[in-house]
C-alpha cells in the first residue's frame, strides 16, 4: 500500500482490534509500548523500517498467535517474555 510515517499510538484505543498487519510498507520508528494493551491475534510489520527494540510492554499480549518482524531494522535481543506467548504459532 506504500504507507509511510510512524506507527500511530492511537491504535491502542481500538480495543476490539484483533489484527494489525502493515506488511510491506515504508513505516518507520519504534513499536509503541501502548500496543501492549491490545488483545491482538496478529501483529505484523514484515518488510518495514521499524526500528528500536521490542517494548517490554508487549509481554502481556497473551492472545498473540503471529508476530512478524522479519525485514525490519529492529535491534537488541529477543525478549524472554516471548516464551510466555502461549498461543504463538508464527514468529
Amino acid at each position: 500500500m506504500n504507507l509511510t510515517g510512524v506507527l500511530p499510538k492511537e491504535f491502542a484505543n481500538l480495543h476490539s482490534l484483533q489484527e494489525i498487519d502493515l506488511s510491506r510498507n515504508y513505516i518507520s520508528g519504534p513499536i509503541p509500548a501502548s500496543y501492549g494493551q491490545l488483545r491482538l491475534r496478529v501483529l505484523s510489520f514484515l518488510g518495514n523500517r521499524i526500528n528500536g527494540s521490542i517494548p517490554e510492554a508487549l509481554g502481556d499480549m497473551s492472545t498473540l498467535e503471529e508476530f512478524r518482524i522479519d525485514g525490519t531494522t529492529l535491534s537488541g535481543r529477543i525478549p524472554d517474555f516471548i516464551g510466555n506467548w502461549r498461543n504463538l504459532t508464527r514468529l
